[in-house]
């Protein structure tokens, strides 16, 4: 079955894409298992979630290094 893109009106594809990428990268770095995520997303391999596993873990490591410096570590 090939997948079909919906747009409603006034909406372009770019626009529905950027918030289904914003939804994953939220979902991974708040711990949820990327197999999970795949399952709601639709996602059939590993590869294609690995640059939002990616962006998931650079957050992760930006948020560890602003705790440690509000820290004094």
């Amino acid at each position: 079955m090939k997948s079909q893109r919906v747009v409603r009106k006034g909406m372009s594809a770019e626009g529905t894409h950027a918030g289904r990428r914003t939804f994953i990268c939220y979902a991974l770095s708040e711990g949820i298992p990327p197999d999970v995520v795949m399952k709601w997303t639709g996602h059939s391999d590993y590869k294609s979630m690995k640059p939002y596993i990616d962006v998931a873990m650079s957050t992760k490591s930006d948020a560890m290094d602003a705790m440690e410096k509000a820290l004094g570590e």
